[in-house]
């Protein structure tokens, strides 16, 4: 199905410094399901004309659960009644990084 997604996060520097406001990331999540696996593709974009994303499989866990990983980006939380909520990791080179929460309503 084809998800609406928000995501709020902070920007953090290299040596973990926390920037004060957060970053709204907003984008598209298509995900396919089987019995026990989900398949995602997410594209978010912000304000500020950064964008992001990730592509990949998990297995479903108790729940709904799952944790995709796939080139610096986490994805890992649970789907239930067609909302996706999840911890989103966004890993940059140097060692920063964009890190939040993101939820996905389906359309």
């Amino acid at each position: 199905g084809l998800y609406a997604a928000t995501a709020r996060t902070f920007y953090y520097s290299a040596d973990g410094e926390r920037e004060p406001t957060s970053t709204t990331w907003r984008g598209d999540l298509a995900a396919g399901f089987t019995s026990d696996t989900v398949h995602v593709d997410l594209f978010l974009y912000n304000s500020a004309g950064g964008s992001t994303g990730l592509y990949g499989s998990s297995p479903l866990g108790e729940n709904g659960s799952f944790r995709i990983e796939n080139d610096g980006h986490v994805l890992e939380g649970s789907v239930r009644a067609g909302v996706l909520r999840a911890g989103w990791l966004d890993r940059r080179s140097g060692g920063s990084r964009f890190q939040g929460t993101l939820e996905a309503v389906r359309q």
